[in-house]
């Protein structure tokens, strides 16, 4: 990635925006403090060094790998959907819709009420998230098309058509009962926000007084917005170590960070297709590629059975290829189909008619990703190559499959 410019640098419509976006994030991290915020003199806001245009979080200081903690965030300042079923916006789909408003619309229509109504209890916060959507659902048409007829491609649908369809569910009646309220707001408020959410979301378990019982769980099932700590970007291998207790989320490194060296976050082991869908990036050679197979299997004198999905992995000796619930479902599908979820700890035995199935299969699966593409005239450069990424990753992955069947055979 090209070197970002400094903040004093705003000679441009993208460098004004830009500077704006970092005062937004150090009103947020002033807010943080007078919650209660620590160690926030660790670390400053500015211009990252692998997102082109994006902020991320720096050293102010050299931080040591004992103790090691680079940010203390308040409970008061997470985010969460038992906070907004809670809120006046939960109280008002409730008294419209009952019991029928979804918990995620709910959590997502609190978010997009808090980036417009300056009395919002998160408003400082949400104000500073990025207005424009950056993963791969709300891209252009133009780019989704590059995807269509993939999995990450069905999936970019599923998602679309998911709000979409509750949007014209529950909002109606929402403005009408309260217009204003909710007036003004469109389906892109509800897509910004699902993007706002989804690709800076923490699991629940940093906020353990909200998984105490099981009901409690289920709430707050999507998981939590932390403001300041959300800021970081991803880097693969980076050591991080998260926490949380009634009091704060802990944040700390566990190798150590330099003075002045951006401070990464480790999304985990994710897949083109998931760091895409949910964050809008890829990463070239990504190991922990997989392509998502499902298989419809019967004849003119047996029930049709789909079954899947199963993920076949990289040729790597540190997981399995294929998953043994594959090899049950094509030894025997209609034990898999009564009990799909269950724990398949030996590989059954495989007949050699059901592995050239499977080869036939792959070589299917495999024909679109021979040939790349050509993206249409505007089409984001950066999209478009973790596009290429993307679909490269899938055919190397059914290519090394193919192989290994190959050879089976």
């Amino acid at each position: 990635m090209s070197a970002k410019r400094g903040i004093d640098q705003v000679d441009s419509p993208a460098a004004t925006e830009h500077h704006d976006a970092i005062i937004l994030q150090e009103k947020m991290a002033a807010w943080v403090k007078t919650k209660g915020g620590q160690y926030l003199e660790n670390v400053r806001i500015g211009s990252s060094s692998v997102v082109d245009g994006g902020t991320g979080l720096f050293a102010s200081n050299t931080i040591s790998s004992e103790p090691g903690i680079i940010l203390k965030i308040p409970q008061a300042c997470v985010m969460s959907e038992e906070i907004a079923s809670k809120s006046f916006v939960g109280e008002n789909c409730r008294r419209v819709h009952g019991d029928s408003c979804s918990q995620d619309f709910m959590f997502l229509l609190y978010i997009a009420n808090g980036r417009k109504n300056t009395l919002h209890p998160f408003h400082i916060y949400i104000a500073s998230l990025p207005d424009s959507p950056v993963s791969a659902p709300w891209w252009s048409e133009s780019e989704r098309e590059l995807l269509k007829g993939t999995n990450l491609g069905l999936s970019i649908e599923a998602v679309r058509t998911t709000l979409s369809d509750e949007y014209d569910q529950f909002m109606p009646a929402l403005q009408k009962e309260f217009p204003e309220i909710y007036g003004g707001f469109k389906l892109a408020d509800l897509q910004l926000a699902h993007d706002n959410f989804f690709s800076r979301r923490f699991p629940v378990v940093l906020s353990p007084d909200l998984i105490q019982n099981e009901s409690e769980f289920t709430v707050a099932r999507l998981g939590i917005m932390i403001p300041f700590i959300d800021l970081t970007n991803h880097q693969e291998k980076t050591q991080i170590e998260w926490s949380g207790n009634s009091d704060f989320v802990s944040f700390r490194t566990i190798s150590g960070v330099s003075k002045g060296q951006e401070i990464f976050n480790n999304y985990g082991a994710k897949s083109n297709e998931e760091l895409l869908l949910l964050y809008g990036f890829a990463n070239s050679h990504n190991d922990f590629d997989h392509f998502g197979l499902a298989l419809t299997l019967g004849g003119e004198n047996t029930k049709t059975m789909r079954l899947g999905p199963f993920y076949v992995k990289r040729a790597d000796e540190r997981w399995p290829q294929f998953q043994n619930k594959l090899w049950l479902a094509l030894s025997d599908p209609v034990a898999y189909s009564i009990n799909p979820n269950a724990l398949v700890s030996d590989v059954p035995e495989i007949d050699p008619d059901d592995l050239m199935m499977l080869l036939h299969i792959l070589n299917q699966r495999l024909e679109p990703f021979k040939i790349l593409p050509v993206p249409a005239e505007g089409c984001n450069p950066l999209r478009v190559a973790s596009i290429l990424m993307y679909l490269t990753g899938q055919r190397v992955v059914l290519e090394e499959a193919i192989q290994t069947l190959e050879e089976m055979l």
